[in-house]
């Protein structure tokens, strides 16, 4: 992770560009970060130039069989949001979204970006015998 450090008197107070965090930089502390900054702009020093992980993209993506009756449950990572897209290529299953109780009939195919906060997880359910869907979550934010 980068890390950066205040060689000023005075600390440098930076807002993140979606207006959410703040940082405060106090003097002669380091603070290491998960992501870059403009740190020249702001007078600090660079101590460490190590990456911050790149998060996968990929949260599910695979092809799954059901019998009937079948349920699958797929937690997905935390994060903001995701599309989720599922494509049967026989028969009927039935989606829900996290603890609802109301499931979606899906024929031909789905796909819908999700907030993670109201679907933390999926379960499908195969309403038919010997179906095979394509099921596919990637990360949006």
């Amino acid at each position: 992770m980068p890390t950066f450090r205040n060689d000023g008197e005075r600390a440098v107070i930076y807002t993140e560009p979606d207006g959410k965090n703040i940082i405060i930089f106090d003097p002669n502390k380091n603070v290491q970060l998960v992501h870059w900054i403009p740190y020249k702009r702001l007078g600090l020093t660079l101590v460490s130039e190590s990456y911050p992980p790149v998060p996968d993209s990929v949260l599910i993506s695979d092809v799954f069989k059901f019998g009937r009756g079948m349920e699958r449950r797929f937690e997905i990572e935390p994060c903001k949001k995701y599309l989720l897209e599922i494509m049967p290529m026989e028969g009927k299953l039935r989606l829900y979204l996290g603890a609802s109780t109301k499931g979606r009939v899906i024929t031909t195919g789905y796909s819908e970006v999700l907030d993670w906060p109201n679907a933390p997880y999926i379960r499908i359910v195969s309403e038919d015998e010997g179906i095979s869907a394509t099921v596919q979550a990637m990360l949006k934010e």
